[in-house]
């Protein structure tokens, strides 16, 4: 399993000694504007379930990873990006890793490079998420207290302790104590539904009111996209902004719109 590690002040993954925050940076060509004072800076960690049908959603984000972070890196030079993706606890014989991890970092490539081999599958007996591993390896990041911190997490099912006992994690995580930690950072959740169960639904949603974000539900894939860079423009203040940019070039769809609007 990929763990993140801090050696010599320097954050690196655990598998291979990947040091992906000295790769050097990839020139874009984008002419970076004035960072909004007091809350431009961003870190956005992007969390998605890699299993069966869930996986489209971060295959569509793999795929337009580079737009996105260009887009937000326009408004916001400085922003960091990390990415988290995981299956269920019951895949560990089938899959060398349940969850995969990658280091905030400002050059999208280098995230890329983590990223690029993961591959669907899993589901495990129960069909109950390691959500709560990854909680607690977001805990370990570097979250600056200056930033804006928001995480979102895209999936169809909860970690352990939801629908049933804390008990059955097979590391005795408890999601609570995670979810507790982001609110003493700071650290806002938005969670984006895809599912169908009521009480998965209430656990996003009280997963967003307890850490300050929005609870999302989302019914087209490729309004992901778009919802990823407003989340990214209502941390830093820009939303009004995007949203009059995508009405002006008509892509603002009305069922694209309830949803971004859902961010006010």
């Amino acid at each position: 399993m990929k763990e993140i590690e801090k050696k010599g002040g320097r954050l690196v993954t655990g598998s291979g000694g990947l040091d992906l925050q000295a790769m050097r940076k990839r020139r874009t060509g984008l002419q970076p504007v004035r960072e909004r004072a007091g809350g431009g800076k961003l870190q956005l960690l992007m969390m998605f379930d890699i299993t069966g049908s869930m996986f489209e959603y971060f295959d569509l984000v793999r795929s337009k990873l580079s737009y996105i972070a260009g887009f937000v890196k326009r408004e916001v030079p400085s922003a960091q990006f990390a990415v988290f993706a995981y299956r269920n606890h019951g895949d560990e014989r089938r899959y060398s890793q349940i969850y995969y991890t990658s280091p905030f970092n400002m050059d999208i490539e280098a995230v890329r490079s983590v990223i690029g081999s993961i591959k669907k599958g899993g589901g495990g007996r129960d069909a109950l998420t390691c959500m709560e591993d990854c909680f607690r390896e977001a805990n370990r990041l570097p979250w600056v207290t200056s930033s804006s911190k928001a995480i979102v997490v895209v999936g169809d099912m909860p970690p352990h302790g939801v629908l049933d006992s804390m008990g059955k994690c097979p590391k005795g995580i408890d999601y609570r104590h995670e979810v507790g930690e982001f609110m003493k950072k700071g650290v806002k959740v938005y969670p984006v539904f895809a599912g169908y169960r009521d009480t998965v639904r209430e656990f996003f949603r009280k997963l967003a009111a307890d850490t300050g974000g929005r609870f999302l539900e989302i019914s087209d894939i490729d309004a992901l996209t778009d919802l990823l860079i407003g989340i990214c423009m209502k941390e830093t203040g820009n939303l009004p902004r995007f949203l009059e940019g995508l009405r002006k070039n008509r892509q603002l769809t009305g069922d694209k719109e309830r949803l971004l609007l859902t961010l006010k």
